[in-house]
């Protein structure tokens, strides 16, 4: 290792491999950990049908990852969960940054559990970008001062109500 080394990662636009194949989606491709509260509820998320109504039988970690609107992961405070972007860079760009798309059902209208939302690129060494609530769903990184890159994000769920739930959908840049 010397001064001309350089780390390779996916490029601005996302991994070029997956560019050229059309595969980048801008949306989180894996779970890497979830860790459940002391006061475990176990995994919580649903479903939802085409008529509205919600199925919270077997939720997957899975429901967070991609584009899908029908599906949600519910979380409640002491909670974590770290994803990663396989095909795509977080970075900063003109505008908002990261975008959590949230499911707010009939009893989270005064939701009081929030994410503390963290970035890295080498799942080690963490960076606050600010957090996630059902009033504010959005980071722009410009507030943050962030200039590199990073491929993981981790939220840490705070509030005191183990009974409050977060529910997220998606998560995309």
């Amino acid at each position: 290792h010397n001064e001309t080394c350089a780390q390779v990662y996916p490029g601005i636009e996302g991994n070029y491999f997956f560019q050229a194949n059309t595969n980048q989606d801008h949306f989180a491709d894996r779970v890497i950990n979830w860790k459940s509260s002391v006061h475990s509820h176990g995994l919580k998320g649903g479903h939802i049908s085409s008529t509205g109504v919600v199925h919270y039988e077997n939720p997957s970690l899975d429901y967070i990852l991609g584009n899908n609107s029908t599906t949600f992961l519910s979380f409640c405070p002491e909670e974590t969960i770290t994803i990663s972007f396989v095909d795509d860079v977080i970075h900063n760009t003109m505008g908002d940054d990261i975008i959590f798309n949230l499911f707010r059902g009939d009893d989270s209208s005064s939701s009081e559990t929030w994410g503390d939302v963290f970035i890295s690129f080498d799942n080690a060494t963490w960076t606050y970008v600010g957090n996630v609530t059902y009033d504010d769903n959005v980071i722009d990184l410009t507030e943050y001062n962030y200039q590199g890159h990073a491929n993981y994000l981790r939220i840490e769920f705070v509030g005191t109500n183990h009974m409050d739930f977060l529910n997220i959908s998606s998560i995309e840049f």
